[in-house]
């Protein structure tokens, strides 16, 4: 599905101001739109996801090894350049196992103290997250441009 987000004239005039080589650059725009769309940002994404997923899986403690199954990264819906991480709550929605308990082991309960495993892994994983999605929309445009 491709966008047109601007018109190619042949020549622009504005008053006395010819401006001459629009057309290469009006190319290069509208294929940085068609490039940069859901499912290509979506497959960065998903690598980033994918160091934020492993770290939280590290971090996680292992009684039955049922928590570190449970979190998940996968694809958002369809036509958005999104993915979903967490813990898995339903085996419905995502196909992991679930561990309902993810949320009690993180967050602690009036009996239990929290034992932090997610949050802490978005902190370590940050900068390589930034790092591969920053690569990964650079490598589009570029890609784009050519």
């Amino acid at each position: 599905m491709a966008r047109s987000a601007i018109t190619k004239p042949q020549l622009r005039k504005a008053g006395d101001l010819t401006i001459s080589g629009l057309d290469g650059i009006l190319d290069n725009v509208n294929n940085i739109l068609n490039k940069t769309r859901a499912e290509e940002l979506k497959g960065v994404f998903m690598e980033a996801g994918k160091v934020l997923r492993d770290r939280a899986k590290a971090n996680a403690p292992v009684r039955t090894g049922l928590l570190r199954s449970a979190i998940f990264v996968a694809p958002g819906k369809p036509d958005h350049a999104d993915v979903i991480a967490g813990v898995s709550r339903s085996k419905k929605k995502t196909g992991a196992p679930s561990a309902p308990h993810g949320l009690l082991i993180e967050y602690g309960t009036v009996k239990m103290s929290s034992r932090p495993f997610f949050r802490p892994a978005i902190t370590e994983t940050k900068d390589t997250m930034g790092k591969i999605i920053i690569t990964g929309v650079r490598q589009i445009i570029e890609d784009a441009v050519k």
